[in-house]
């Protein structure tokens, strides 16, 4: 028998110590309807990023919190599958509604000012730590993708617009981000990159085979 989503979080799989709150759980499940049928442009079932993101907030970052792991869980249903704002505001309340919005990019916005948005927010200010996360994971899955371009786009992008916000985000996860930048940045494709400048836009690929929709980023 499959395992469901809240499963994953349990018995041998790592996640003993994982809090008893039970929204989380919800959201959980909630996610992995969203996004079935995502692929990550890795390859990998698109769930697979929720589940790191989470990895990385708790044996990471040490967050515990269940209305922050709950947002994290659906950090990207409302950007990547047809769920909207009214539908996790009838099914987890505003308040998370409202901090899922902010972590979601909207349609043209400049990743700049999505960043401002969300690290010079002062009501949910746990939001930093999400995006960390998924930034962390984002760039640590950045070689499977075997896209030079990407490599650069995303690596010059984190520097300009996440690293400057140092002083008021999470320590650990910074100090991380700045560990993977220096790690891809001595990759030899990113020198090639670099010198061929490479760099481009991503969005939603919806050309894979029909039934699966590839995000990119």
């Amino acid at each position: 028998m499959e395992k469901s989503a809240a499963d994953l979080y349990t018995g041998n799989e790592g996640w003993e110590d994982f809090p008893q709150g039970q929204t989380w759980k919800k959201a959980l499940e909630f996610a992995k309807k969203k996004h079935e049928g995502q692929l990550r442009d890795e390859g990998v079932p698109y769930f697979e990023h929720i589940r790191a993101v989470m990895e990385i907030l708790i044996h990471e970052a040490n967050t515990f919190d269940d209305t922050i792991l709950t947002i994290a869980a659906l950090h990207d249903v409302i950007e990547d599958t047809d769920c909207t704002y009214n539908d996790i505001k009838e099914a987890f309340g505003e308040n998370v509604a409202n901090a899922v919005n902010l972590l979601t990019r909207k349609k043209g916005q400049p990743f700049d000012e999505y960043a401002k948005a969300i690290f010079e927010n002062n009501e949910f200010p746990y939001v930093r730590k999400i995006k960390l996360a998924d930034r962390l994971h984002n760039l640590r899955t950045l070689p499977n993708t075997r896209n030079p371009q990407k490599i650069v786009k995303k690596v010059l992008e984190t520097e300009r617009c996440i690293l400057p916000y140092e002083n008021c985000s999470p320590r650990d996860l910074m100090q991380k981000i700045k560990e993977e930048i220096a790690t891809l940045r001595r990759r030899p494709e990113f020198s090639s990159s670099v010198k061929l400048g490479l760099g481009g836009k991503y969005g939603t690929n919806n050309s894979n085979d029909g039934s699966r929709t590839t995000i990119t980023r």
